[in-house]
């Protein structure tokens, strides 16, 4: 009984917190996107590779910041999965296929992201140095231990998601014989 109470306190809390990201993140972006836009000047502390001669415009610098600001999709979907899974936690729904599907859904969330890590940064580089001189373009790719254990995560997760369905229904088939 105390594990249960424990639970259902945690997920309470982890409800509220996800619920406020919900709120403070896409704010946070439309700063990001207001701060690109007034200073392109910043820009380049944020890509040290780029070339000294590269020139940025407040476009490219909107067109950069609004890219990565894509990113904000996932993270919501991942946050509004989370909420639900609490939602339900905090109520006592613990091992459902309801649950089962907010935790496959996370886990796609998160692997989105993970790609997306990998897509965002190589997308804005090549947009802030097209206009450079020939041999002065960039493409850059890039992969990191943080991607990668990004991308595990939500593959340990997606299929967590999947035992979970099998154990909801395994649990819903033995609750029909009692």
């Amino acid at each position: 009984m105390a594990i249960t109470q424990r639970i259902l306190r945690l997920s309470n809390a982890l409800y509220w917190a996800s619920s406020g990201l919900l709120i403070a993140l896409p704010m946070l972006v439309i700063a990001a996107l207001l701060w690109g836009w007034a200073a392109p000047s910043g820009i380049p502390q944020r890509f040290p590779g780029l070339p000294p001669e590269t020139v940025i415009t407040a476009a490219k610098a909107m067109v950069a910041t609004a890219i990565g600001a894509l990113s904000l999709c996932p993270m919501l979907t991942t946050l509004l999965q989370m909420r639900g899974l609490f939602d339900r936690y905090r109520h006592g729904e613990i091992l459902t296929d309801a649950c089962a599907h907010h935790i496959l859904r996370i886990g796609q969330s998160v692997f989105a992201l993970a790609i997306f890590t990998i897509v965002a940064p190589t997308l804005q580089i090549l947009i802030l140095t097209a206009d450079n001189p020939g041999g002065r373009k960039i493409l850059s790719i890039g992969i990191n231990d943080a991607m990668l254990g990004l991308s595990l995560a939500g593959a340990l997760l997606v299929v967590i998601g999947w035992v979970m369905r099998e154990a909801a229904r395994a649990a819903a088939e033995n609750a029909e014989f009692v």
